[in-house]
């Protein structure tokens, strides 16, 4: 009876096991059907209407770099990225089913550098004759700047909707305090007298060097927005726009009040305004208009390459900088790789976003990119941040291209050692060390205050630095002794100053870019492939992201803390190995 009743119970457990298999089995042949399906029909051109307008709204920052992931949730890619917005635009200028452009100006999480981009090329569709309307109730600095590429700002009526002009502000946060109470001692070696990373783990305050820096480099942006808001806005009276903004009349206004100081045209409903501008067309998203676009099929061929984020070397460390944005040699190796062996590649742009990182990744790096510049026209176009290592890689290229507010320069070098030996004695642990030879100690945070040691790293530290201005000195044909005493020691320029100095060529973006060198070397019909290249269907799947521990720095919640928690994790990640790095983001 017993031999019965587990064999029933076996039975019953067997066949359950087989039926549930069944069921996960059909769940998942589904589920990788639909997002073969949803794939394969993606890349598909998909209808437009007869009549429609592009619409450009950004509630989430746009990528640089043109491969995202692949979300489970909608068995697509998340989103677009840069390029795709500046090919959109242009595409629609003469296309006939496009008659018009709309800014969510509510919605414009892009880059100062994007939005100027952006500005540009929606000048260029302008010349089309088609009307280009900004709205948005709640309009700042940077969001007007977006919105003065329109033919038409337009405000809701509500005293609630509020319009801001006003100067500018910037904040560096100082950790001495902090590492004081801690006992953490960190010692910061500066190459360059205007090296100024790490000095808010060592000063309480700014230094006179880095203030200098921010208010030269935000004096010039500011003066650009000025520049940009009088001719967009005909305002002929430049210094009484300036006193008015620095005095706060601008700030806090109503709609009304910024359409009696002519800082907007209309005050309306944005349902009257569409109605009017771009009669009853329907909305199109990037992204719809993209896929509704085929590409070239004959034509030359320009490698479009993004390196964007800090520069890390191939060996990460667990690490909140080491997610997703980051260039290492290795991935620029392949990129490389695949450009030198495809024939039908006659030159390469590489879109620079990077604040730098490390000293030895940025070397190999310029190796890597020295082999496509030795056999192809290179053209580097910088993003909002090109410097330090971000500079260091683009030195070499055949021409450089910044915006003219690009951060870029501060070519010098600087090391963090910490000092955990305070730290140590106050939570009572004490080491005792058994070593030979001298420096044999040299990682050994718990002795890194040691002057020779110090002195030691400062002298390798000094060679990278020569080897840093070497690299930029013959890439861009510069003295090696001027570059130094005039340009270089960490001295960071916007694109504006860096055009006048010579560390750049000229002002423009991407599409400048890729003109630049389709007009230098006489292609035509340009075609593009995108690098790093995007993943295939099992790639993508393979790249789901469900891993809920990781630290999501693109919370609202947390933007706040992301400065802070940046600089105290690279304390972490860089310390004792030389980096070329800016000191703060802005």
């Amino acid at each position: 009876m017993k031999f019965i009743k587990g064999a029933a119970i076996w039975f019953i457990k067997t066949v359950a096991s087989i039926y549930l298999a069944m069921i996960i089995f059909f769940f998942a042949f589904l589920f990788i059907l639909g997002a073969f399906i949803g794939l394969m029909s993606g890349g598909a051109e998909m209808p437009l209407p007869e009549k429609g307008h592009l619409v450009l709204s950004f509630p989430q920052p746009i990528p640089e770099t043109p491969t995202p992931k692949f979300d489970i949730a909608t068995l697509s890619e998340k989103s677009t990225c840069f390029f795709d917005v500046l090919s959109a635009i242009k595409q629609a200028k003469d296309d006939s089913r496009i008659n018009g452009i709309f800014v969510d100006v509510d919605n414009w999480n892009l880059s100062r550098t994007q939005t100027t981009e952006i500005k540009a090329a929606i000048e260029e569709f302008k010349t089309s004759n088609k009307p280009v309307l900004a709205y948005g109730t709640y309009i700042t600095n940077n969001t007007y700047i977006a919105a003065l590429a329109a033919d038409r700002i337009v405000m809701p009526y509500s005293n609630s909707s509020i319009f801001t002009l006003s100067g500018y502000h910037a904040s560096v946060p100082y950790y001495k305090g902090l590492a004081d109470k801690l006992g953490v001692k960190v010692n910061v070696i500066h190459i360059g007298d205007f090296k100024s990373f790490g000095e808010n783990f060592t000063r309480d305050r700014m230094s006179p060097n880095l203030r200098m820096e921010l208010k030269k480099i935000l004096d010039e942006i500011y003066f650009q927005r000025l520049d940009d808001i009088c001719e967009s806005r005909e305002f002929e009276e430049k210094t009484l726009l300036r006193t008015q903004i620095e005095g706060g009349k601008f700030a806090m206004l109503t709609a009304h009040e910024a359409k009696k100081y002519k800082l907007i045209d209309e005050v309306d409903s944005l349902f009257n305004q569409k109605l009017e501008l771009f009669e009853s067309s329907e909305e199109i998203s990037i992204e719809k208009y993209n896929k509704s676009t085929k590409p070239k099929r004959s034509g030359s061929t320009i490698a479009l390459v993004t390196l964007e984020g800090e520069i890390m070397n191939d060996i990460l460390e667990e690490s909140i900088l080491s997610v997703d944005n980051y260039i290492t040699p290795g991935k620029v190796e392949k990129i490389c790789d695949s450009i030198l062996g495809d024939s039908t590649i006659k030159g390469v742009v590489i879109r620079v976003n990077s604040p730098g990182g490390s000293a030895l990744a940025s070397e190999l790096i310029l190796q890597e990119l020295n082999r496509l510049t030795s056999q192809l026209p290179v053209y580097v176009s910088m993003g909002s941040t090109a410097a330090s290592g971000g500079y260091y890689i683009s030195a070499n290229a055949t021409k450089i291209f910044a915006n003219k507010d690009t951060i870029t320069g501060s070519i010098g070098v600087v090391a963090m050692i910490p000092d955990l030996s305070k730290t140590m004695d106050k939570i009572g642990i004490k080491f005792e060390s058994v070593s030979k030879g001298r420096y044999s100690d040299l990682t050994d945070l718990n002795s890194s205050s040691n002057p020779a040691k110090l002195k030691l790293l400062e002298k390798s530290m000094e060679k990278t630095y020569h080897e840093f201005l070497g690299r930029v000195a013959k890439g861009r044909k510069i003295e090696e002794s001027k570059l130094h005493n005039k340009l270089a020691q960490g001295r960071i320029w916007t694109g504006t100053q860096a055009v006048k100095n010579g560390l750049i060529d000229e002002l423009g973006g991407v599409n400048d870019a890729i003109n630049g060198l389709a007009e230098d070397t006489g292609l035509k019909r340009l075609r593009f492939k995108i690098f790093p290249e995007k993943k295939n269907f099992f790639e993508k799947l393979g790249s789901v992201d469900l891993q809920q521990g990781e630290v999501n720095l693109s919370s609202p919640a947390l933007k706040p803390f992301i400065p802070a928690l940046k600089n105290i994790e690279r304390a972490h990640v860089y310390g004792q190995k030389p980096l070329t790095l800016l000191p703060f983001e802005l």
